[in-house]
C-alpha cells in the first residue's frame, strides 16, 4: 500500500469532482456532494505526512544528492593528496637514508687524510653525524604528521559543510511542508 502525497490526493479529488458533477445535475445535490467530498478530502489529508508534490520532492532529493556528491568528490581529492604526501614522505626518507649512508661511507676517508681516525675528534664527529641524521628524520616525520593532520582537519571541514548543506535543505523542506500544512488547515477552517 503506497501512501499518497497531498498533491496526489488533491489532484485525484479534482478529477472526482468533475465526474461527480456529471452524476448529479441538481444544484442542491451537487452542493451537498461538494461539501461531503471536501470533508472527505480534509479527513484523508489529515493523515498525510508529505504535502509536497512529486516535482518538489525530486528537487529536494536532487539537492541532497548533489551535496553528498560534492562532499565525496572533495574527500576523494583529499585522499589522493594524502596518498601522494605519504609517497613523497617515503621518497624523502629513502633519499635521506641514501645521503646519510653515502656520507657515512666517505666519513672515514675524510678523517684518514688527516690521520685522526682513532682520535676523539673522529668519534665525536661520527656521533654528531648520526645525531644530525636522526634529527633530520624526526623533522621530516613532524612535517609529515603536520601535513596529515591538516588533511584530517580539511576532511572534517568537508563533512561539516555537507552536513550543514543537508540540514539547510531539510529545514527548507520542513518549512515548505509546514506552509502547505497551514494552507490545508486554512482550507479546512474555511469549509
Amino acid at each position: 500500500f503506497k501512501q499518497k502525497t497531498a498533491y496526489e490526493i488533491i489532484a485525484g479529488d479534482w478529477s472526482s469532482d468533475v465526474c461527480s458533477s456529471d452524476l448529479f445535475p441538481s444544484h442542491d445535490i451537487r452542493g451537498l456532494w461538494t461539501s461531503i467530498s471536501g470533508h472527505l478530502r480534509v479527513l484523508m489529508m489529515s493523515n498525510v505526512t508529505n504535502y509536497l508534490d512529486p516535482a518538489e520532492i525530486a528537487a529536494y532529493n536532487l539537492r541532497e544528492r548533489q551535496a553528498g556528491t560534492a562532499a565525496q568528490r572533495g574527500l576523494f581529492k583529499l585522499a589522493n593528496r594524502k596518498s601522494e604526501t605519504t609517497q613523497d614522505f617515503g621518497l624523502a626518507q629513502d633519499r635521506a637514508n641514501r645521503n646519510w649512508a653515502e656520507s657515512y661511507r666517505r666519513f672515514p676517508s675524510t678523517f684518514a687524510r688527516r690521520n685522526i681516525l682513532r682520535s676523539g675528534i673522529y668519534q665525536g664527529a661520527r656521533q654528531q653525524s648520526n645525531l644530525d641524521f636522526q634529527n633530520a628524520l624526526a623533522d621530516l616525520q613532524r612535517q609529515y604528521e603536520r601535513t596529515m593532520g591538516g588533511y584530517g582537519e580539511q576532511a572534517g571541514d568537508i563533512e561539516l559543510q555537507r552536513n550543514m548543506a543537508l540540514e539547510a535543505i531539510a529545514a527548507e523542506r520542513n518549512a515548505r511542508q509546514s506552509q502547505l500544512a497551514a494552507q490545508l488547515r486554512d482550507y479546512r477552517d474555511w469549509e
